[in-house]
Formats: structure tokens, C-alpha cells, sequence
């Protein structure tokens, strides 16, 4: 089917996989992954002393009109642990990805403000004031206060909120890792491109 196809495309192109049968199980992408894999012969380099590896993949939502998986990753060596967490919604039937192109542009304001709101949330910050402490204030802008970086990693959809996550250290002075910010889906949806409500209005027929 095409969207178990555009899944398994997905995450063997973030895993470095171009073989679709290395996602068939546990054994198999041990070893694509670590004896035929670019990308595992250079976390090789990047770790020679050896390292943990982690992988976790969840489908986190599932609706009439799409569903949603979230990677994350643990790479560990002695006391240094990196993590990367990257997720995508993708839209039934055809499994077409939207990130980025969920939204009417690339960075709207509202949803800026949204997103320093519910960053308040996750640094458990008082108010906005409060938030600067955990964040750098150049992060945000100085006229409506919303949130100027957006992450990197495309946004996906996840029970009733759109999820935006951040890298470590992508948000300047950042005093946890991985932040996340969560914009409910009810507040977000007028921000959504006509492509994306249309894709999800076919896909609901």
C-alpha cells in the first residue's frame, strides 16, 4: 500500500535506509544499519571508543484522514548522550507528508505566540518574563513576543495538538533539552494551507 511504502521511505531516509527491508524487524535493520550503512560506519568514526544506541519508533496518532510516527534516537558514549526526536504526519491514502506546507506560511505570528505560550508551559515559567530565563530574549520578537526560531524538524500532528520540537541546543540559552511546544490543534487549524485542508477534507470521503 502507499502509505506503508511512503512510511518506510521516510524512515529509512532519515536513518540513512534506502533498502525497505531493513525495516522489517530488529535483525534486519541491526544489519543494514551498523555493517551496510554509510550513516552507522560514520557514527563509527564519531564514536571509536563504542557507544549506545537507541531507537524508538511510535505511531503516535492515527485518524480517518492520517496518522502520525515520532523517531527518537539515544546515541551514548561515557557521559555525553545525544538526542534527536523527529516526527511527520502523513495523510491518508497516498501517505503524502506534510510538515512545514501544514501551514498557510512559513512562520505565521499567531502561531509564533502560540508556541512562546505553550513554551511557558514546558519550562513551567511563570510568565513571559519568567521564560526569558530558560530562553535567550533574542529568541523571540520584540514587538509581539512570539517565538522568531522555528525548529528545523517539521511539525506533525499528535492527539489533539501540533507538535513542534526542538533540536538540543537549536534554541539559544535553552536550559533543557529537546524543547517542545505544543499548539492545540483547534488553534492551529486557522493557520492551516488550503492544500492541507483539502488533502484532509479528501481523505475524510
Amino acid at each position: 500500500p502507499l502509505m506503508v511504502r511512503s512510511v518506510k521511505q521516510w524512515m529509512g531516509g532519515l536513518l540513512g535506509l534506502t533498502d525497505t527491508t531493513a525495516m522489517a524487524g530488529p535483525e534486519q535493520f541491526a544489519e543494514a544499519f551498523f555493517k551496510r550503512n554509510e550513516a552507522g560506519r560514520e557514527m563509527l568514526k564519531n564514536y571509536p571508543e563504542g557507544y549506545r544506541y537507541l531507537l524508538s519508533v511510535r505511531k503516535v496518532d492515527e485518524t480517518a484522514a492520517y496518522l502520525s510516527f515520532v523517531i527518537t534516537t539515544e546515541t551514548t558514549q561515557g557521559p555525553k548522550t545525544d538526542i534527536a526526536r523527529i516526527g511527520a504526519t502523513f495523510v491518508k491514502p497516498t501517505g503524502k507528508i506534510f510538515g512545514h506546507e501544514m501551514f498557510v506560511e512559513e512562520r505565521p505570528r499567531g502561531l509564533a505566540q502560540l508556541m512562546t505560550k505553550s513554551l511557558q508551559d514546558f519550562f513551567e515559567a511563570d510568565d513571559f518574563q519568567a521564560l526569558t530565563n530558560h530562553v535567550h530574549p533574542t529568541c523571540f520578537s520584540a514587538t509581539d513576543k512570539g517565538i522568531n526560531d522555528f525548529p528545523e524538524a517539521a511539525p506533525w500532528i499528535e492527539g489533539s495538538s501540533v507538535v513542534f520540537q526542538y533540536a538540543q541546543d537549536e534554541l539559544q540559552g535553552a536550559t533543557l533539552d529537546l524543547p517542545q511546544a505544543r499548539v492545540p490543534l483547534s488553534e492551529a487549524e486557522k493557520f492551516f494551507s488550503p492544500d492541507f485542508r483539502r488533502a484532509i477534507e479528501e481523505a475524510k470521503k
